[in-house]
């Protein structure tokens, strides 16, 4: 995922590694996830129903299982409904961080002790071409690691909740972890870019 001719310094090692425990972290959080929504498929469900419903669910993508934990959110009642959809929603604000800390950077900037990874993106959604430019610091990946702790923990208490102990109360003091801001990637519509630069040089 890094472009480099030349050996890492200390400090990039330390966002590969922070950067790789991530991906692998995820990975485990999706597994936690794709549990759930096993979890609320079957509920209720007959043996045969419910082994049909694993077969769909298994190949469903990290969008398509927070959309279907949102739709089986209805047929709950509170408190597990208002848990399950707060939970599709940490999950899916929580995938669009990850996609961009793992697919955006491309080089590292490092001076001296300094160094952060230079991230790039360019997307033509909405029909315009827009080029993204910026970094990523080692500790917004340590504080999104953090996250994800408390989100798969939340998963894994919901998934807990539907297994062990169908029919009872959801425990009192299940906390909703907060959402994240939604992330703001400020893009340059790079077209309308060109056409401004050949007006000025005019």
């Amino acid at each position: 995922f890094m472009g480099y001719t030349r050996e890492l310094t200390e400090q990039e090692n330390a966002f590969c590694q922070v950067l790789g425990g991530l991906v692998m972290f995820w990975n485990h959080v999706e597994t936690t996830m794709r549990l759930l929504c096993h979890a609320t498929a079957r509920d209720g469900a007959s043996p045969t129903i419910g082994d049909k419903l694993d077969i769909l669910i298994t190949n469903l993508g990290n969008v398509a299982l927070a959309e279907t934990l949102t739709a089986m959110a209805d047929e709950f009642n509170e408190p597990m409904h208002s848990h399950l959809n707060h939970c599709s929603k940490l999950f899916d604000a929580s995938r669009i961080y990850r996609n961009h800390y793992v697919h955006t950077p491309i080089t590292f900037h490092t001076r001296g002790e300094d160094s952060v990874a230079f991230a790039q993106q360019t997307s033509a959604k909405g029909g315009a071409l827009r080029l993204y430019q910026g970094t990523i610091k080692r500790e917004e990946l340590e504080t999104f690691h953090d996250h994800l702790s408390a989100l798969n923990s939340y998963i894994s208490s919901l998934l807990s909740e539907m297994v062990d102990f169908p029919g009872r109360p959801l425990f009192a003091s299940l906390e909703k972890p907060p959402l994240p801001d939604k992330l703001e990637l400020k893009r340059l519509r790079l077209i309308e870019h060109k056409r401004q630069l050949r007006s000025f040089e005019a």
